[in-house]
Formats: structure tokens, C-alpha cells, sequence
């Protein structure tokens, strides 16, 4: 049996992120962006969307929410920044609306 002849590029990966960001002119203090992704390795292919809507109210507080579809779902998320100057603490989190096994492995994709 005769194994198959691998080229140098068939162990390269390969991610793309390409993202676009605009400031609204009626209210200075927020921005809508959009982002793509995608990846190739020799496993698995992933690709996702994911638009964004940020706000800065305050000069030491942001706040963004998100949504996107990716290869397995719907996915959407928050987070929220504080920025004094002691101190930058940051929480967001992502959650996807598709089903998952107890391990995170998605079902049904």
C-alpha cells in the first residue's frame, strides 16, 4: 500500500479576520461594527458573522452587545468595560442558542 504524498502546505493553517467599525453621527458616543472570521486547518473549517453595537455613555464606562452566526449556530453576547485609573476590570461573556452535549460538542451540525 502506498502512502499518500503530503506537500508542505497541507499542515499550514490558515485565519482570516477582516472587521469594519463606524462611529453614528447622531450620537458620537456609539459605534455598530460587523466582523468575519474564518479558519482552514487540515481538522475542520469554521466561518462566522458577528455584528456589534458599543456604546461609551460615560468616559470610564462601555458597553457592547453582539450577535453572529457562526458554523454551528447562533451565537450572541455583552460585555462591559470599566476604565478608571487604578483599576480596568472587563466581563463579557458569548452564548450560543444551539444544542450542546454535557462536553460542548454541538449536536445536530
Amino acid at each position: 500500500m502506498q502512502e499518500k504524498r503530503r506537500n508542505s502546505f497541507d499542515w499550514i493553517t490558515a485565519t482570516l479576520n477582516a472587521g469594519a467599525t463606524y462611529r453614528l453621527p447622531f450620537y458620537e458616543k456609539m459605534s455598530v461594527g460587523l466582523l468575519g472570521m474564518y479558519k482552514k486547518d487540515n481538522i475542520f473549517n469554521w466561518a462566522e458573522i458577528r455584528g456589534a453595537v458599543s456604546a461609551t455613555p460615560l468616559r470610564w464606562l462601555s458597553l457592547s452587545v453582539n450577535v453572529g452566526y457562526n458554523t454551528y449556530g447562533m451565537a450572541y453576547g455583552f460585555a462591559m468595560a470599566v476604565n478608571t485609573r487604578p483599576v480596568r476590570f472587563f466581563l463579557g461573556t458569548d452564548a450560543y442558542v444551539f444544542e450542546m452535549t454535557p462536553q460542548l460538542i454541538p449536536l445536530y451540525r
